[in-house]
């Protein structure tokens, strides 16, 4: 049984794209330091989180090549979404983000849901949420 892969590829790929763009953005601080809006201690930290950045897209773009064996990869990404989802959430409604950044994080919030429903489709489609398992031959009997 050969099992279709498109959906899960494709949010895979998009995945990969969008953290390799979003990336560069973790090394910011160190650069410029956004106008000494940060600490040396932030900047730091949100340079290690760029590190760790560049291994995740690695690894998406590893999982796109071959998703039903490296499944375990978009699982792993969804639940790491969901969670980045969650954290935003929770700082629009406690209102600890100012206004301005609400509306940049609602657009990530759109984008990401998006990418959750491909993601989900993916592996839905592909059997690996359906527990789907390969049809079996039956030996062929000799007279």
């Amino acid at each position: 049984m050969v099992r279709k892969t498109g959906f899960l590829r494709t949010a895979l790929w998009l995945l990969f794209a969008i953290d390799l763009l979003s990336t560069p953005t973790f090394f910011l601080p160190l650069s410029k330091n956004l106008g000494g809006v940060l600490s040396p201690v932030q900047a730091y930290a949100s340079a290690m989180g760029g590190v760790l950045m560049i291994g995740w897209t690695i690894l998406l773009a590893w999982a796109a090549m071959k998703p039903i064996e490296r499944s375990a990869v978009p699982l792993v990404a969804g639940l790491v979404l969901v969670g980045i989802m969650l954290l935003e959430l929770a700082g629009i409604i406690s209102r600890k983000v100012p206004p301005n950044v609400e509306q940049i994080i609602l657009g990530f919030l759109a984008l990401q849901v998006i990418l959750l429903v491909l993601l989900v489709g993916g592996l839905w489609q592909s059997g690996i949420l359906r527990r789907k398992e390969p049809e079996r031959q039956e030996p062929e009997k000799t007279p």
